[in-house]
C-alpha cells in the first residue's frame, strides 16, 4: 500500500497560527477543544477568529501511473496489484492493442504521484505534483517523461489503493521536471533522476466544502457571523451559510477566485459588530499598535483590511510614519482598499533601499494589475544591478498587461512552457527560469545570443548544437531517446529565444505545414541545455534559477518519504 507520512497544511499555517513574539496583550478564549483555554493575540479579540476557525488543511492526494517518453531507461516491472489498474488507465489513452506493449516497454515506467491539494482552492485551481519511480523497479532514469493522465484520491489511515475507494479529487498529467543541474554522467548522481515533479500538473476536479467551526457552538454566534460576513461581502450567492449551531458553510465569491487564501484569512480577522464608537477606538488602537518592533503586522494589517474603507482615514497619517514598517503596512492595508494615496507609498518603498520592504513592495505591486502608476517604477527595476531585484519586478510585471518590457515567445501549441524576452537596457544578459507553480523561462536583455563558431553537446548527446565562424544559422539536432538516432537538423538564428523555440516545440508535424515542429525538449531538458551553455560561455548570459518557495520544498520531501506500494505496510 502505498503511505503518506506526512504534508504540512500550508493554508492551516497561515490560517491558524499566532506568533509568539507579539507585544499585544494577549487573554484566554475557549479553544475548539472543550475545556482547553488557549492565549490569543489582543488583535484578535472582538474578530471572526476569536470565536471560529477553519475546520479542514491541505489534502494530501496519491496514485500510480505511469511515465512515458523515456526511450531505454524505463522498466518493464509492475507490482501485480496495481497492473489491472494501469492497464485500464493506458487504454484510455493508447489503444487496446497497444495498452499491454507499452506497460511492458522500456520507455515506460510505473511510478508514485503525490500532492497537495491547496485548503480551501476551487475546482480548477493547479498545483504542483512530486512523481518517484518504484523502488527497485529497475527504471534508470524519468529525464524526458511525461506524465500520463493520472487519477489522484484521498487516504485512508495513510494508505491508498488503485482506483478507490476514495474519492476521486483531482488529475494530473505533463512533462516531468527533473533537477536539470544532475550530472548523467556521475553514476552517484543517477538517483536523483528517479524524482522528478511536474509544474502546476495537478488539477482539482472536486472543491471540499470550507467550514468554518465554531469554539463554543452556538445559535446566536453562528447567525452574527453569518451575518457579519454577508455583510461585509455581498455577493450573488451569499458567502456564509450558518448550517447550525456549531458550523458555518462559507463560499469564496467569483472575484476572490484567485485569491482565495487571502479572502479567507480575511475572514478571519474580520472584526463582529460591537458598536461604531467601540471600533473607532478598537482601530486606532490597532493602527498604534503597527509601531511595536515585535507586533504582528501582517495580521494587524488584515484586521484593519477586513474591517473595511472606513479606516482609510485613521490610516492616512500613519503612511508618513518616521517607522518605515509601520509605514509599509499601514499604506499596503490602504492600497489593498483601493486608496490612491497608498500607492505612491508602496511605490517608494519599491524603489528601496530597504530590501525587505522593497521586495515586498515589489510582490504587492504586483498584486494590483489596475495600478498604472507602478509600471514606470518596474520598469525601471527590471534594470537594476541586482538579480533578486530584476526577477522580483519581473515576476510582478507579467501579472500587468500589456507591459511594454515583456514580448512574450511563442514555442508552441501545447507546450507546457512560457518563454518572455525582456527588455533592459542593461548590458548584461540573465536567463531566468522558474520552478513551481508556472513554467517560464525570461530572457533579461532581449538580445542574449549564441555565441558564433560554436560546438556543443549537452550531457549524454541529447543535444547537439553547432555553426562554422562564417556560418548565418545554428545547426541543432538530438538524439532520439527510443533508437539512439539523430534527428533531421533544425536550422535557426543565434538569438537565445529562437534556439529555445527549436529545443521545445514538439516533435510532431505542423497542422498546416506538415513539417516537424522542433526537437520536443521537455522544460527541465530545455533548462539543462541553456545552462550548460551559458557555463561553457556560448551563450554570454548568467543563468538564475527561481528560489524553491520554502512550502514547496515540505511538499517535495514529505512526497519523497512516500512509502513502497509495491510491499505493503511499508
Amino acid at each position: 500500500m502505498l503511505r503518506m507520512y506526512l504534508v504540512f497544511p500550508i493554508v492551516s499555517l497561515l490560517l491558524c497560527s499566532c506568533s509568539n513574539s507579539d507585544l499585544d496583550v494577549k487573554k484566554s478564549v475557549a479553544d475548539e477543544h472543550s475545556g482547553v483555554k488557549i492565549e490569543m493575540p489582543a488583535h484578535l479579540i472582538g474578530t471572526i477568529g476569536q470565536f471560529a476557525y477553519f475546520q479542514g488543511s491541505d489534502m494530501p492526494v496519491q496514485g500510480y501511473s505511469l511515465v512515458v517518453g523515456l526511450g531505454t531507461n524505463g522498466s518493464p516491472e509492475v507490482p501485480s496489484h496495481v497492473r489491472e489498474y494501469l492497464a485500464k488507465e493506458v487504454s484510455r489513452i493508447f489503444p487496446d492493442a497497444l495498452s499491454s506493449r507499452v506497460l511492458s516497454d522500456l520507455d515506460t515506467a510505473v511510478v508514485i504521484v503525490a500532492g497537495s491539494m491547496p485548503f480551501g482552492a476551487p475546482v480548477g485551481t493547479k498545483f504542483d505534483l512530486f512523481v518517484r519511480a518504484l523502488p527497485q523497479s529497475g527504471t534508470k532514469s524519468l529525464i524526458g517523461g511525461s506524465l500520463i493522465s493520472t487519477e489522484l484520491r484521498g487516504a485512508i489511515g495513510g494508505q491508498v489503493r488503485p482506483g478507490g475507494p476514495t474519492k476521486l479529487l483531482a488529475d494530473g498529467d505533463g512533462a516531468l521536471f527533473v533537477n536539470p543541474f544532475v550530472n548523467i554522467l556521475d553514476v552517484a548522481e543517477l538517483p536523483k533522476t528517479l524524482n522528478a515533479r511536474v509544474i502546476s500538473g495537478g488539477r482539482i476536479s472536486y472543491s471540499r466544502p470550507i467550514r468554518m467551526v465554531l469554539r463554543e457552538p452556538d445559535y446566536a454566534r453562528a447567525r452574527q457571523i453569518h451575518q457579519r460576513i454577508n455583510e461585509r461581502f455581498p455577493a450573488r450567492t451569499p458567502v456564509a451559510n450558518a448550517r447550525n449551531r456549531g458550523i458555518i458553510s462559507i463560499t469564496v465569491p467569483p472575484e476572490y477566485k484567485r485569491d482565495y487564501v487571502h479572502f479567507l484569512r480575511l475572514l478571519k480577522h474580520l472584526p463582529l459588530g460591537a458598536g461604531r464608537k467601540v471600533w473607532q477606538a478598537r482601530v486606532r488602537q490597532i493602527i498604534e499598535q503597527l509601531e511595536l518592533p515585535d507586533a504582528s503586522h501582517d495580521e494587524l494589517g488584515l484586521v484593519l483590511e477586513a474591517t473595511g474603507r472606513q479606516v482609510v482615514a485613521a490610516l492616512r497619517p500613519k503612511y508618513t510614519s518616521k517607522n518605515p514598517i509601520a509605514a509599509y503596512y499601514a499604506a499596503r492595508t490602504g492600497l489593498r482598499l483601493e486608496d490612491d494615496a497608498a500607492a505612491e507609498i508602496i511605490i517608494n518603498f519599491a524603489k528601496g533601499p530597504d530590501r525587505r520592504l522593497q521586495l515586498m513592495a515589489i510582490e504587492e505591486l504586483g498584486k494590483h494589475p489596475w495600478l498604472k502608476s507602478a509600471m514606470p517604477t518596474l520598469h525601471k527595476l527590471i534594470d537594476s544591478p541586482n538579480e533578486i531585484i530584476r526577477t522580483a519586478a519581473y515576476e510582478s510585471l507579467i501579472k500587468h498587461p500589456r507591459s511594454r518590457r515583456i514580448t512574450n515567445v511563442s514555442v508552441g501549441k501545447d507546450v507546457d512552457f512560457e518563454v518572455d524576452v525582456v527588455l533592459s537596457l542593461r548590458p548584461d544578459k540573465v536567463i531566468y527560469a522558474t520552478q513551481a507553480n508556472q513554467a517560464r523561462i525570461a530572457i533579461f536583455g532581449g538580445g542574449a545570443r549564441v555565441e558564433k563558431n560554436v560546438f556543443f553537446q549537452a550531457p549524454g548527446e541529447l543535444v547537439t548544437i553547432s555553426a562554422q565562424a562564417d556560418q548565418e544559422k545554428l545547426q541543432i539536432f538530438r538524439r532520439t531517446p527510443r533508437t539512439g538516432r539523430s534527428s533531421k537538423v533544425f536550422e535557426c538564428d543565434f538569438e537565445v529565444a529562437s534556439l529555445i523555440r527549436v529545443l521545445g516545440s514538439p516533435a510532431r508535424p505542423h497542422p498546416n505545414t506538415l513539417k516537424i515542429q522542433g526537437l520536443g525538449l521537455t522544460y527541465s531538458q530545455v533548462l539543462t541545455v541553456l545552462h550548460k551553455m551559458c557555463e561553457q560561455k556560448h551563450i554570454n548570459a548568467k543563468f538564475v534559477l527561481q528560489k524553491l518557495p520554502e512550502m514547496e520544498k515540505i511538499y517535495r520531501a514529505s512526497a519523497e518519504r512516500v512509502g513502497r506500494p509495491d510491499k505493503p505496510g511499508q
